[in-house]
């Protein structure tokens, strides 16, 4: 049998180049079936090992638009992907009351 490979998630806010905490990263299969839910560190990074093959890696995150990208796991080797999300816009594609409000206590030091 093949050594398995591994996948290494980076996962930060677009905007503060910070760690995000919470959500659900998954690995998934082309044909979306759930394969494993990954638990970041506390620096964002999620580490899982895998069959080599084609996955799809997905983040979602109640604060944060979702993002999806394609992998290939290689035998025996490493792929390292790294997800820069961005705050979750209402539906007329602004920023929600409770970004705005966390842009706000920001600019006045909290």
């Amino acid at each position: 049998p093949s050594p398995p490979g591994e996948v290494v998630a980076v996962v930060q806010d677009a905007r503060r180049a910070k760690p995000v905490r919470g959500g659900s990263p998954e690995v998934l299969t082309l044909d979306d079936a759930v394969v494993a839910t990954l638990s970041p560190s506390d620096n964002g990074q999620m580490r899982h090992e895998l069959k080599s093959g084609s996955y799809r890696l997905r983040v979602r995150h109640p604060r944060f638009a979702p993002e999806t990208r394609q992998i290939e796991v290689p035998d025996g080797g490493t792929v390292e992907v790294h997800f820069a999300l961005a705050q979750r816009a209402d539906e007329g594609g602004r920023a929600t009351p409770v970004g705005k409000a966390r842009q706000l206590l920001r600019r006045l030091g909290f």
